[in-house]
């Protein structure tokens, strides 16, 4: 596949959605917190 985020994983920097930052250019620092969060769906 591309280098692209896929649209139903959310990727935050601290407490920023990376998509309202530069995305997948987004520079890190050494104590960044990053947290990876996929979608979920489901139920009854």
């Amino acid at each position: 596949d591309n280098a692209n985020i896929r649209s139903f994983i959310k990727i935050y920097l601290g407490e920023e959605d990376i998509n309202a930052l530069q995305e997948g250019d987004t520079p890190l620092t050494e104590d960044a917190v990053i947290s990876i969060v996929p979608a979920i769906a489901g139920g009854k």
